[in-house]
């Protein structure tokens, strides 16, 4: 009987034996799966990288080529404003030529009203010295006919006929009684006058005419020079007008041309900026785009460092047996409360804040604490610390007593707790020295007692 109880035992452990093994190739595959999703999400975080580095070349390029742009948009405005200062230049230039071309026109309107007025002078006294030779002359067509009509006694019958008739003629701006009392006033004069008289009175005429004349002549001749004079000064004026008008219309060209190159120079530097801009935007967006591929690399190392914690973390899931951390941070009553839950939750959250960088963290059940215990995998803080444990088997049907109504219960009436202490190097009383373990029983639901982490 002891042989078969022992081949059965045998055969269990077996039987476990080879759920451990199933259990632990199951786990060996999940390694290796983890393995290979942590490789491609450092091939993902490699390529997130090198995306990055590039964009973030294209980002620097595009920014050197909007400070070029921005640059180049600065000489161009430079250079527009240059030529905005030359147009305008040339356009007071212009506005100078152009009041001296005016101030010349007044001058030439005002020579021309000289002038003008000149030429009436020398009209009206051209006027009058027709009308003064026109007197002239009809005083000496009269005196004549005076004369020639007083000697009448040196003719004969017909020559004075003849005479009279011409002397009719020459006078016939004459009327008839003129005529008659200018031949009765000669006739009067008949036994005065003698020849040497007559010939002294022709002579008289006759320089008094050349006199007159001579005057008249003379005062032409003046309006005459005067008149030149005032031509000459005319055409010198016009030709003055005539400079300052090519001269302003010269100034208002270059003014155009330089308002021409000026708008031009702007139109430059308007498109300069305009690239400049435009290539700002780029960098803008290249940038943004290189922030967000930073971002999301920094995900993908965030996720692959995760992976990478829970790859490290297999061997300590693959490990056959369960290790003990340490003991909570935490003492609590028989009514675990902790990060908003209780009983055995709050246990585990307990545990987990105790030792944040093990995932695997939890609180121990009474085998995990004896299987560690029996190969030595356990950390030494644990020793001599009285800690609440779950007990093998409850003292009562429903195992309120055993450990505070399952760790829920803080008062020391309707069921009590467990307390386990570890020494990790007791004396035996026989002389041993090792591991123990002290359980105390019925322990009241109010004490205070840390609890055993596990992974």
């Amino acid at each position: 009987a002891t042989a078969d109880g022992a081949q059965e035992s045998a055969q269990a452990a077996q039987a476990t034996a080879n759920t451990a093994q199933a259990t632990a190739d199951g786990a060996q595959e999940s390694a290796q799966a983890a393995q290979a999703t942590a490789n491609t999400a450092q091939a993902t975080a490699n390529t997130a990288q090198a995306t990055a580095t590039t964009a973030q070349e294209t980002a620097q390029a595009a920014q050197t080529t909007a400070d070029g742009a921005q640059e180049s948009a600065q000489a161009a405005q430079a250079t527009a404003d240059e030529a905005q200062e030359s147009a305008q230049a040339a356009q007071a230039t212009a506005n100078t030529a152009l009041a001296n071309a005016q101030g010349a026109q007044a001058t030439a309107n005002a020579a021309q009203a000289t002038a003008n007025g000149a030429q009436a002078s020398a009209d009206a006294a051209q006027t009058a010295a027709d009308a003064a030779q026109e007197t002239a002359d009809n005083a000496l067509t009269e005196a004549s006919a005076r004369v020639l009509i007083e000697s009448y006694e040196y003719l004969n019958a017909d020559q004075s006929t003849v005479l009279i008739n011409s002397i009719l003629d020459g006078l016939g701006y004459l009327n008839t009684t003129q005529v008659s009392q200018l031949i009765t006033d000669a006739l009067g004069n008949l036994d005065v006058v003698s020849n040497q008289t007559f010939q002294t009175q022709i002579q008289n005429e006759a320089n008094a005419r050349n006199t007159l004349q001579t005057e008249l002549s003379n005062q032409i001749d003046a309006l005459s020079q005067r008149m030149d004079q005032l031509q000459t000064t005319l055409e010198q004026v016009q030709q003055s007008i005539t400079t300052a008008n090519e001269a302003a219309n010269n100034a208002q060209n270059t003014a155009n041309d330089a308002q021409t190159a000026a708008n031009n120079a702007q139109n430059t530097a308007n498109g300069a900026q305009s690239s400049a801009n435009d290539a700002n935007t780029l960098a803008q967006a290249n940038t943004l785009a290189h922030d967000q591929l930073v971002s999301t690399v920094a995900d993908i190392q965030n996720q692959l460092n995760t992976l990478d914690g829970v790859v490290d973390d297999l061997p300590n899931q693959l490990s056959a047996n369960a290790f003990v951390l340490g003991v909570s941070n935490t003492t609590s009553n028989g009514w675990f409360q902790y990060d908003n839950k209780q009983g055995i939750r709050a246990a585990g959250e307990m545990c987990k804040d105790s030792f944040p960088n093990d995932s695997n963290a939890h609180f121990c059940s009474l085998s995990e604490i004896q299987q560690a215990l029996s190969v030595g995998n356990f950390n030494n803080s644990i020793n001599n610390v009285n800690t609440w444990v779950y007990t093998t088997v409850p003292r009562d049907n429903n195992g309120f007593k055993s450990y505070c109504q399952s760790f829920l219960y803080n008062s020391g009436h309707a069921a009590s707790g467990t307390s386990l202490t570890i020494s990790t190097a007791a004396a035996s009383i026989s002389g041993g020295n090792g591991i123990q373990l002290t359980y105390t029983s019925d322990l009241a639901c109010s004490q205070q007692r840390k609890i055993l982490c596990c992974r």
